[in-house]
Parts: structure tokens; sequence; C-alpha cells
């Protein structure tokens, strides 16, 4: 996983929860094998973070096209930098598609 500032005693992980929810409502890029998609980071919920695990939700607002199938997929962020999250389609709105990401992760990994 990326870590943005390798040098100081308090490691911010670009994939922590504080990352995300800092990056609410920007946009990501998502490559695709021909092309990109832009998605919006639309909800980051904590689902129980426990003194050992994080764990959290991310919601992203994508377009109608194209449709993203569940699987790995780059994203590029301008702050976070280049993560590759495990993405599955949960719904549609009249603008598009809902992707959802899941992390759990013990927190010593950090």
């Amino acid at each position: 996983m990326p870590i943005l500032y390798p040098n100081v005693g308090d490691i911010l992980r670009a994939d922590s929860f504080s990352s995300f929810h800092g990056a609410l409502h920007t946009s990501f890029k998502v490559l695709l094998d021909e092309s990109e998609a832009e998605l919006i980071l639309i909800e980051a919920k904590d689902t129980g973070t426990s003194p050992d695990y994080e764990q959290f939700s991310l919601l992203f607002a994508g377009p109608p096209e194209p449709f993203l199938p569940q699987q790995i997929y780059l994203f590029k962020h301008p702050q976070l930098g280049e993560l590759h999250l495990f993405t599955v389609p949960v719904g549609k709105n009249p603008e598009g598609f809902l992707y959802e990401v899941i992390f759990s992760r013990p927190l010593a990994a950090q």
C-alpha cells in the first residue's frame, strides 16, 4: 500500500480512513484497458474500527458509461496518489452507477 510520508514518525497511509474522509466529494480517475472513468467519492463510513483493525467502506458515484464490473482497478487521486482497489458495483441511480470499496486491515500493518 502506498505511504504518503515515509520519513515521519506518524506515518499517514494513503489508504487510511482519515485520508479518504479528507478526499470526500473529490474526483478519482480509474484506469481501464483503453480509457479511464471518473468516479466521485460520495461517502466514507467507519464500519467498526477496533484497537487492532481499521474497517471502513467507501462509496463512489460513477457515470452511466462505462460500467465497471467487480474487479481490482487502479485509482489515481491528486492527493492520495495511486491505489489498487477491489471495486464492486452496488447500485444505480439516475446519474450512473454506485461502487463500493471495503477495507479491513490490521492497524499494526501501518
